[in-house]
């Protein structure tokens, strides 16, 4: 989430709805100042000759508030050159990440410039210029671009370009491409396409209102009526279409707008009578129906840094027609597409234009078409995208870069877990070790493990029992997280309830990493396992407390990160909706779990089967012995791993058919997987289960269940969870065909290596954007 101060010189309709879109799509958040609210209210304009309010709310949707100005008076020309008063403490307050400026005319935005570089606070701009702006004043030119705009330019770190002749316009003044980001001029397509069918049922209505004929085409302008605007182009434009049509093809034109040229305007179009109409200033809930009553739209401008005009018909789906000085041309006008671009001042050409739209329906029908796929994408969304990118850019926040990492212990020198790692051997503590991860990085705790560690050798059967230490552990990382600038948090299950909290008041994302199948789901399939072998005494995976601490994460993430689709379907739809699970499968470093060179004439004797992991109910071990001792085939059983009391009764039946190894260490275990023939996973439920990929990855063919997540290369190698019987069927195809071993075991080191740490880190980094595109602000 990042936190981004817009400063602009006052309400604009255009812009307000883009802010409320940024305010609640998520990845932003924002705050608006403005320096003046006139526009709020009954306000005169000169441009439009005339006093009045807009029609559209400016200010809904978003944050915003008015900066106050040091000098007060009723003078607009002359308040454009009044600083901001406490702009520099609202900026230097610590809660921005960044700031996006509109413009730079005014002296105040000017001010926001300077006083956020000098807080360090990177600056993003956006502006309307074209390289034609250049042109239009020798002052410009010569004086205040070459010094003024190079100064305010080496200021900011970031360029919202609008359009093609925009970005065009910082290349000019030696703007990198590495500081231009593309921020479409948009506007609210959602409402105008919808205000424009909604007007479709009284389009006749309205043309009977306006005193226009029917089946007459309309043409239509909307602007000012200045000497910028050129609407004299198109009433001269429209004379020689007068002489070239007859009867009904005959077009009408209406002018949309006023201004100073209005009545000279008036008085040309004289001639025509009722066929040229002159409606005057309409506000912006009036449009929508203008555009779906015109059949072509035409923009004469000699001089247009964009023409939002222009977007807004389109989403009425109409042809356009605009000259060569508009800068939406190069980027909404692909001319015979949607419409046409003609030389500004070159009445002939768009008169020739014009005629060639109004002699082919079929022709509009597409033009149409065009103009409303093609401004579909010139979206808010796209808008967001941009921003979004700018600022990754800009704050140097980018997503996936690991900021902090809390743990218990740290395998790293100058840590806790390095110190350890010294006493009790570097095998130990390989599970504590993340390569490639700073020590800088790394905030560690131990004394919740150590005091957990203690308890449970002083009260017996407290082992399992979590619940304080992971609430110690999360209650400290809460403390840390408090202050951090971060816009996603990574908690793991059941030491991230706290944490959660405290982050989603600081307007974090946050992921629950759950690396567990659901407890219910495994405790119910526990039960039916446990009748069937005569295991009375089933302890529950989770205490109520364990169980009431996962419920409270899943109901503060906003995502949460399984290992498999297995893991995924164990949790209820009504606690976890499928739309907040995502499926990132993990990854086997083959750097240390590989296999090793081996004759290739087939092992001889008993086939080796090797189970790794909890020896209990759960992980369904009596399944596998009880296949190993069916089979006709010789087969030798190891078991690897801390037994679970409930089972070691069961387990003193068949001591003599199986060998019973403890707990070992990593290099250890791969030392299991050279020395035998197959591993197998029975499990009643694992999200991934790991040991398989890495038994995988050391070149072993594997037996798992319907219910353990690992991929495999074959499904083949899955069998039903609780059925002894699949399983001994499989032990007896290897033992009967040792050949298959080695076949089936370069088949599963090859599959195992496409799990690579890369492909895991570009499925989250992607996963963390996705969240942070749709996260409210």
């Amino acid at each position: 989430m990042f936190r981004l101060a817009y400063i602009v010189t006052h309400p604009i309709q255009y812009q307000a709805p883009l802010l409320h879109y940024l305010s609640h799509a998520g990845g932003i958040d924002l705050r608006v100042f403005f320096l003046s609210d006139f526009s709020l209210h009954q306000h005169y304009e000169q441009a439009f000759h005339q006093t009045f309010k807009w029609d559209v709310a400016l200010t809904e949707g978003y944050k915003w508030e008015i900066l106050p100005r040091i000098f007060l008076g009723p003078s607009t020309k002359l308040r454009r050159w009044w600083p901001v008063a406490r702009l520099r403490q609202r900026l230097g307050a610590g809660y921005f990440d960044a700031v996006w400026v509109h413009g730079w005319a005014h002296l105040g935005l000017c001010q926001v410039i300077q006083d956020a570089a000098s807080l360090a606070l990177p600056v993003l701009l956006r502006g309307e210029s074209t390289p034609e702006s250049n042109r239009r004043s020798a002052v410009r030119r010569c004086i205040r671009d070459p010094f003024y705009l190079r100064w305010l330019f080496r200021r900011t770190a970031g360029f919202l370009c609008i359009g093609a002749r925009n970005r065009e316009f910082y290349r000019q003044y030696g703007v990198p491409e590495n500081r231009l980001f593309t921020m479409p001029y948009a506007v609210d397509n959602a409402f105008f396409q919808s205000r424009c069918a909604e007007a479709r049922p009284q389009r006749e209505t309205l043309r009977q209102s306006l005193g226009l004929q029917a089946g007459r085409p309309v043409i239509l302008f909307t602007a000012k009526l200045t000497t910028v605007k050129a609407p004299e182009q198109l009433l001269a434009a429209f004379a020689q279409l007068n002489e070239r049509l007859a009867g009904d093809a005959k077009p009408h034109l209406l002018f949309v707008g006023d201004g100073p040229e209005r009545g000279r305007l008036e008085e040309e179009a004289q001639p025509y009578g009722d066929a040229v109409r002159f409606l005057g200033f309409r506000n912006q809930s009036e449009l929508p129906a203008l555009y779906d009553l015109c059949d072509v739209f035409v923009l004469t401008s000699r001089f247009e840094p964009w023409g939002l005009v222009v977007n807004e018909v389109m989403n009425a789906g109409r042809p356009v027609i605009v000259s060569d000085r508009v800068g939406a041309a190069s980027d909404l006008v692909g001319n015979g597409d949607n419409g046409f671009v003609y030389p500004s001042g070159d009445v002939a050409a768009l008169a020739s234009r014009l005629l060639q739209i109004l002699e082919s329906s079929r022709l509009r029908a597409r033009m149409g078409e065009r103009s409303l796929k093609r401004i579909s994408a010139w979206s808010f969304e796209a808008d967001r995208r941009g921003l979004l990118e700018a600022l990754a850019k800009v704050c140097q926040k980018p997503v996936g870069q690991l900021d902090r990492f809390y743990c218990s212990l740290f395998a790293a020198t100058g840590k806790w877990g390095g110190t350890l790692a010294r006493l009790v051997g570097p095998d130990v503590m390989l599970n504590r070790r993340v390569d490639g991860l700073s020590a800088e990085r790394a905030c560690e705790n131990p004394w919740p493990l150590l005091a957990h560690r203690c308890r449970a050798r002083l009260l017996p059967g407290t082992a399992n029992d979590w619940v304080r230490a992971n609430s110690w552990f999360d209650r400290w990382v809460a403390r840390r997280i408090g202050k951090s600038a971060c816009s996603v948090f990574v908690g793991v299950e059941t030491c991230a309830a706290e944490s959660f909290a405290v982050a989603r008041d600081r307007g974090m994302v946050r992921v629950l990493d759950c690396p567990g199948i659901e407890a219910g789901f495994l405790d119910r399939l526990a039960t039916d396992a446990g009748a069937e072998f005569g295991l009375t005494t089933i302890n529950e995976a989770d205490p109520p407390a364990m169980r009431q601490r996962k419920h409270r994460e899943l109901q503060l993430a906003d995502a949460v990160f399984v290992c498999s689709e297995v893991q995924g379907r164990s949790f209820p739809a009504q606690s976890v909706p499928a739309a907040r699970i995502h499926v990132v499968p993990l990854w086997v470093d083959t750097n240390f779990w590989h296999p090793v060179d081996e004759p290739v004439t087939p092992r001889t004797g008993p086939l080796r089967v090797l189970f790794a992991g909890k020896i209990n109910l759960r992980k369904g071990v009596p399944y596998l012995m009880r296949a190993a001792m069916a089979c006709d085939a010789a087969v030798a059983l190891t078991l690897v791993g801390p037994v679970d009391e409930e089972l070691k009764p069961f387990l003193r039946r068949f001591e003599a058919h199986i060998k019973l190894l403890p707990p070992c260490s990593k290099t250890g275990l791969r030392k299991h997987y050279h020395e035998h023939d197959l591993a197998v996973l029975p499990s009643l439920g694992d999200s991934f289960g790991f040991v398989a990929m890495e038994a995988m990855a050391c070149g072993l063919p594997v037996i798992v269940t319907e219910n353990c997540g690992v991929p495999v290369p074959d499904p083949s190698w899955r069998v039903p969870i609780m059925d002894s019987d699949a399983i001994g069927r499989r032990l007896e195809l290897y033992a009967q065909d040792r050949s298959l071993c080695r076949e089936h075991g370069l088949v599963a080191a090859r599959f195992a290596r496409q799990f690579t740490p890369k492909r895991y880190r570009e499925k989250v980094k992607g996963l963390f954007r996705r969240l942070l595109e749709l996260s409210p602000a």
